[in-house]
């Protein structure tokens, strides 16, 4: 049985409620350890853990699968500086250790080495959710009842990208679950290639958004505003709702503006719908009046005017466009 179910539950719908309001798309796995997992963690690395040094982090554990590599540092960076969830403690990121030092007799020599794109977060839960997990512990019918000691009421958060996510699957229970095989000594070109597979899919990863955007401008030549706007910004949105025909109407009028859209970046859509206090409804004309807003003192007037007062007033009360 998991340990923190609830207190999994609890995180993954605060996970999921900051992922939905930006619309980015993502699929989210969650799971706490069982007690035999906790134990086995323990005795494969005698004396790794202790009540007085280092703990057990990842418990709990949760995995975001986003669509676009590109949405995986937007993320991140919105979780570490976010106050109102809880405590960010530590990151660990593969791109920070790109560099392996190699002593040499006049000092240290720093060398590039290649490992997989990875990025796990850890956050301290707030003090009543940290009670509530220690007293399950505590409660939980361990061989040693002392274990709970070596366990940290922190849960740890995985940030993948969807193409790299099976690679990372096969290759965490096929080699890093058994790095000590003695196979790996003989096996160093499967190894490589194995290495080379997931560098393949990195490449295809920015591939595909490359094509992507390149289908936004083909979009925007044929005035195909829907299309432009969907290819554009990859975000969740309603596939059987339409561009009103009076904001088609407005950017046939003025296809600057169009052009103007398809200059603003998704990672400051994301930030901007993040800033809006209540869920921002997704739809076409929505994702309009939105990026026409962002334009500031550039944004399109007659699609301003055609805003209904709801949106007009999430968009006020966020200050989108304004100075100030």
């Amino acid at each position: 049985m998991e340990i923190g179910i609830q207190i999994v539950s609890e995180i993954r719908q605060e996970l999921e409620s900051i992922l939905d309001r930006c619309g980015i798309m993502y699929r989210l796995f969650a799971r706490g350890k069982s007690k035999d997992s906790i134990e086995h963690k323990i005795n494969t690395s005698p004396g790794k853990y202790t009540s007085t040094g280092k703990k057990i982090q990842d418990v709990l554990g949760f995995r975001i699968v986003f669509y676009f590599l590109e949405d995986v540092k937007t993320i991140c960076h919105y979780l570490m500086t976010q106050h109102h969830i809880d405590i960010f403690v530590d990151k660990s990121d593969s791109e920070a250790e790109l560099k392996e030092k190699e002593n040499e007799p006049d000092g240290v020599k720093y060398v590039e080495v290649f490992r997989p794109q990875r990025l796990n977060l850890i956050f301290r839960m707030h003090d009543e959710r940290a009670r509530w997990f220690m007293n399950e512990l505590k409660s939980t019918d361990f061989s040693n009842p002392n274990t709970y000691l070596l366990i940290d009421a922190t849960y740890e958060i995985q940030l993948r990208s969807v193409l790299s996510e099976g690679w990372h699957e096969v290759e965490h229970d096929l080699r890093y679950k058994c790095k000590s095989a003695p196979m790996w000594s003989y096996c160093e070109t499967e190894s490589r290639s194995l290495n080379g597979i997931y560098a393949s899919l990195e490449t295809n990863e920015v591939a595909m958004e490359l094509l992507f955007d390149r289908m936004a401008y083909l979009n925007y030549k044929s005035r195909d505003w829907e299309d432009m706007l969907r290819n554009h910004f990859r975000i969740r949105i309603n596939p059987y709702n339409t561009l009103s025909d009076k904001n088609k109407m407005a950017l046939n009028t003025d296809t600057r503006t169009a052009k103007k859209i398809l200059g603003i970046k998704r990672a400051n859509l994301h930030s901007a719908l993040l800033s809006i206090s209540k869920r921002y409804p997704i739809n076409y004309d929505n994702l309009l009046f939105l990026t026409n807003r962002m334009l500031g003192t550039e944004a399109n007037q007659a699609i301003i005017d055609t805003e209904p007062v709801l949106i007009r007033e999430m968009l006020d009360g966020a200050k989108i466009g304004q100075k100030d």
